[in-house]
């Protein structure tokens, strides 16, 4: 392990470097967010096909309120003309 603050290498069970003297600080990791508890494995995955499911939702809305549209516009050009 190194030390964070001198870049040197201490051992892996101390508490303070032995040349800098600084406080070792050990990074957990964990698979989880702790505040939240989502499993941080597959986020990436479920964002990306999330994120494909409201591009086709979006797509499929945009379509069905310009078919609507045109409807209307059909109905009321009917009936003026």
């Amino acid at each position: 392990m190194k030390c964070s603050n001198c870049k040197k290498e201490i051992g892996e069970k101390s508490k303070f470097c032995n040349y800098c003297g600084e406080k070792v600080k050990k990074e957990v990791k964990v698979n989880y967010c702790p505040n939240c508890g989502i499993d941080l494995k597959n986020t990436s995955k479920s964002i990306e096909s999330s994120n494909k499911n409201n591009k086709l939702n979006l797509i499929v809305t945009v379509v069905f309120v310009l078919l609507i549209i045109e409807v209307i516009f059909l109905f009321v050009w009917y009936l003026l003309f």
